[in-house]
């Protein structure tokens, strides 16, 4: 069940793009002046939320609307004079998105939207409505504090309440960033999806409606009744033939990943040799010694634990009564299987320079002076190339289909960008040429 309904959040929520293509205008591309149709007036926009997030059925889970940055209203740019058909927000070559595709796609976002209550109006540019909604909300949030502070007995209610309405600019700012926020992503979706189907057409690849049927198949699963279903399909503003569309499209962008992969040219074995020669300490273990160890905070305390030593007293005596390291004093001094970049600089040099058997220091480290001993030590090993081959070779070639599909992206980008115009009031400047 888990698995199913982590398929179907990926069907509805996926911003169906060239996969690796960069998120467009949901991560703050800008919006042009107010259109006919009542769109924002900002050059600036906040993340947006996804628009199809898949809801466990029956559930809605509201939060409060974030504090905004900006306190005051900026003038936006004009966006550039466009020609485009009667009824559409942009067109991508020549494939036209409706007002109509909008409309339903935006009035999904705020049926979805988790900061703040979707009943909110927005008004602008003056936002009389959804401030005044805002407000209510936010006294809504102000008595539920209230009441849940002071019912608890073990702590008295807060002085200042935990929600505090913002003035009437912030309040703008915040009807502002939520429209905006909402158009952008509706745009950003519908772009990258025609700019994923032509894409796939251009390169030949195609979903069969039996590869889509199977989809469907398995997340309708996730919902045990028709009504669940049916609430789910409402809640993003779907219908079944809009799902079929969505999942196509996630499906073209996945084939299309894949063929950019399967461009990539294999990783031939002097590449792997080559990084294994150059890596090789990460594949095997550096020398390791065995050492006895004495830590003071003096140097006279440092010298008294010598002299003590060459007196013929244990090295476990010695370090009870002197040693200030506790580690190895609990263990009557010792410290095995230590690796040289591990320990205090000064102790390391002294340890991995000195031969078994002889006393070395006192030697002043970043901790306090040291005495040290060597009683074993346990070579450098390093392994043959054979049980790691494939490892790097699958590293490799994860790198460099990395590097392809970032340059792939950007020359994606880029082309498809410029065959883009937009609306004023519907622009996302990442996306629209026009922007």
């Amino acid at each position: 069940m888990k698995v199913q309904r982590a398929l179907m959040a990926m069907i509805v929520g996926l911003a169906v793009g060239v996969a690796g293509c960069g998120g467009g205008g949901s991560d703050g591309g800008s919006t042009a002046a107010t259109s006919a149709s009542g769109a924002p007036t900002t050059s600036t926009a906040s993340p947006a939320p996804a628009t199809t997030t898949t809801p466990r059925p029956g559930t809605r889970v509201p939060k409060p609307v974030p504090k905004p940055s900006v306190p005051t209203l900026q003038p936006a740019p004009k966006a550039k004079s466009v020609s485009l058909p009667a009824g559409a927000v942009a067109k991508v070559g020549d494939q036209v998105i409706t007002q109509a595709q909008y409309d339903q796609l935006h009035a999904a976002s705020v049926r979805n939207l988790r900061n703040g209550p979707s009943q909110i109006v927005s008004d602008p540019p003056h936002y009389t409505k959804c401030v005044a909604s805002l407000r209510t909300f936010y006294a809504k949030l102000r008595s539920r504090s209230k009441a849940a502070a002071g019912s608890s007995k073990k702590r008295p209610a807060p002085a200042t309440p935990a929600f505090k309405t913002p003035g009437t600019a912030a309040l703008r700012v915040q009807c502002r960033q939520r429209r905006v926020g909402l158009i952008t992503a509706a745009m950003s979706q519908l772009i990258q999806g025609a700019w994923t189907t032509q894409q796939a057409k251009a390169e030949h690849v195609s979903v069969s409606d039996a590869e889509v049927a199977k989809v469907l198949a398995q997340q309708r699963k996730a919902y045990p009744s028709a009504a669940q279903y049916n609430r789910f399909l409402k809640a993003n503003g779907l219908t079944a033939a809009g799902l079929a569309e969505r999942t196509r499209a996630g499906l073209l962008s996945q084939k299309l990943t894949a063929k950019r992969n399967g461009a990539v040219a294999k990783v031939s074995d002097d590449q792997v040799n080559a990084y294994f020669a150059k890596n090789k300490a990460q594949f095997g273990q550096p020398e390791r010694r065995d050492l006895q160890v004495i830590r003071t905070k003096t140097e006279a305390k440092a010298k008294a634990a010598q002299a003590a030593l060459k007196q013929g007293t244990s090295w476990k005596t010695v370090a009870a009564k002197y040693s200030v390291d506790p580690i190895s004093k609990a263990a009557g001094g010792t410290l095995p299987s230590v690796v040289k970049g591990a320990v205090d600089p000064a102790l390391g040099a002294v340890a991995f320079s000195a031969r078994v058997g002889a006393v070395a220091g006192p030697v002043h480290g970043k901790q306090g002076f040291w005495l040290v001993r060597v009683n074993k030590i346990h070579p450098a090993v390093t392994p043959a190339i054979g049980p790691y081959r494939d490892r790097i070779r699958q590293l490799l070639q994860s790198q460099a289909q990395g590097k392809a599909a970032a340059k792939a992206n950007a020359d994606f980008q880029a082309s498809m960008k410029a065959k883009t115009i937009c609306r004023a009031g519907y622009v996302v400047e990442t996306l629209c040429a026009n922007g």
